[in-house]
């Protein structure tokens, strides 16, 4: 089966920005341009992933593939924050855009007050992708290698400590010592 990771991150990204049905806001040049520029961003972000990938932005390529299982470099960690980063980006320009037409104008007892995308989209950026993208990247960095982007920390406390002899259980009078 032939992988690629465009169509199948492009594919993901349109969904995320709700582009899905042409005529597409986004084309499929610009959503791949987007998640280029994605990968590096998450590449320079010193998160430690199990393979290095190379992005070169002008010809538009990204090796080893991040969604190839068969050649074993599939990283689905890399795959979701690529494309939140890439959303963000985006979400980061439309909001550009809505500025520049928030316009508000009053004469009278008319008026005509166009902010309202605008504060809409700020917000979107504030609770959005942004965000998500901030709280994915944080939990792939706090969970360690092998977990995906998302996984959930249920506590700051180890149920498990210790090896060779003695492993520690706790318990609610105390800790349980069980020798191996």
């Amino acid at each position: 089966m032939a992988y690629n990771w465009k169509i199948e991150m492009g594919t993901v990204l349109r969904v995320l920005l709700n582009d899905l049905s042409a005529p597409y806001q986004y084309s499929d040049e610009r959503l791949y341009q987007l998640l280029a520029v994605a990968a590096q961003q998450v590449q320079a972000a010193n998160m430690s992933f199990p393979l290095v990938y190379k992005v070169n932005i002008s010809q538009l390529t990204m090796n080893p593939d991040p969604t190839n299982s068969d050649a074993g470099t599939r990283d689905d960690s890399f795959i979701n924050l690529v494309t939140l980063r890439a959303a963000c980006i985006t979400s980061h320009g439309e909001a550009r855009i809505s500025a520049k037409q928030g316009i508000s104008i009053r004469d009278g007892s008319s008026a005509i007050d166009l902010t309202g995308p605008l504060q809409g989209r700020l917000k979107l950026i504030e609770i959005g992708y942004c965000e998500s993208y901030d709280q994915s990247k944080l939990e792939y960095q706090t969970a360690r290698i092998g977990t995906i982007a998302g996984a959930t920390i249920l506590t700051p406390f180890r149920v498990f400590a210790g090896f060779g002899e003695q492993a520690y259980y706790p318990l609610q009078e105390g800790r349980q010592t069980f020798v191996h």
